[in-house]
């Protein structure tokens, strides 16, 4: 079949590349995969047998252009009875009380309940993104909570970097914290130390907090990470400071223990974000795309 996945994927941000690449690993074998985001191609829906939003935090509505070029591809979709799912999606809110989200969710998500409603497929990565999600579709019959597909990734031989490094993953926003500069200022001087940017717009900061390391070893900042660079910076390292939700996503997909990440981080996305019990429950995502795609055979 083919199978064209709308969202985020392959435009320099690590945690939105990470899904392109279980996706590939995924389905790649079995069916025509193609990717086409965040700048909407509606004719690349005419070539679909199915069209999925995710993965990814994409159910928002905010000043961007984001849910025109996501209902750009769905109305097409819809016009072309061609069936529409969401796989390993979350909602994103402007909510720091969890238990607010529904009621948030319901207020500024209105428009995508249309999209939510007809599609055949729901998969959220969290229990509250579930929750909000349930809500604003009216009791979808086939909303599923999935662990983020993301942390089907796994823990890589490859070696980038010093080994027992600590690595720092920040962001513009979140480098200005008190827990960030607390966390940096306490790194040991004899530590070795990565920079890495997780996104584009991550580079400045970057290159900005590695110069304050520039004596702890050759090469401390890193950029214009593949995911498998990600992960093999990450499955060398000690521990992890990261500002990026996927900064915790991949280290716990590289087996590392709660004790070993500081998540600082203070978005809606992490906070709701919860430690799956097995990361192979991951695998619900395809399990329950599979059977969809088997229904439409």
């Amino acid at each position: 079949m083919n199978l064209l996945f709308v969202g985020a994927s392959g435009y320099g941000n690590i945690g939105d590349d990470a899904y392109k690449v279980v996706f590939l690993e995924w389905f790649g074998d079995a069916h025509r995969v193609r990717f086409d985001s965040p700048y909407p191609d509606v004719t690349a829906v005419d070539w679909a047998d199915i069209v999925v939003v995710g993965g990814g935090g994409l159910v928002y509505c905010n000043e961007s252009e984001h849910f025109e070029y996501m209902s750009a591809y769905l109305d097409r979709a819809n016009k072309n009875n061609t069936p529409t799912a969401f796989l390993s999606c979350g909602v994103q809110l402007r909510c720091k009380d969890p238990q607010q989200a529904v009621k948030v969710g319901e207020e500024i998500l209105e428009p995508w309940c249309q999209y939510l409603q007809k599609a055949k497929l729901l998969t959220f990565r969290s229990r509250v993104c579930v929750d909000v999600v349930r809500k604003i579709s009216g009791g979808h019959p086939n909303l599923h909570y999935a662990p983020d597909a993301a942390y089907a990734l796994s823990k890589t031989n490859l070696q980038i970097g010093p080994g027992r490094s600590t690595l720092i993953i920040p962001t513009p926003s979140g480098a200005k914290s008190p827990k960030f500069q607390e966390a940096i200022k306490n790194i040991r001087k004899d530590e070795r130390v990565i920079v890495a940017s997780f996104s584009r717009d991550d580079d400045e900061i970057v290159q900005t907090i590695a110069a304050k390391f520039s004596g702890h070893g050759n090469d401390v900042d890193r950029l214009r990470l593949s995911v498998q660079d990600a992960l093999a910076l990450i499955s060398n390292a000690s521990r992890v400071i990261t500002c990026r939700y996927h900064g915790t996503v991949l280290a716990r997909a590289c087996g590392f223990e709660e004790s070993q990440i500081l998540t600082l981080d203070g978005r809606y996305k992490s906070s709701v974000e919860q430690r799956p019990n097995d990361m192979k429950d991951s695998h619900l995502n395809r399990i329950l795309f599979e059977k969809l795609i088997r229904s439409q055979r």
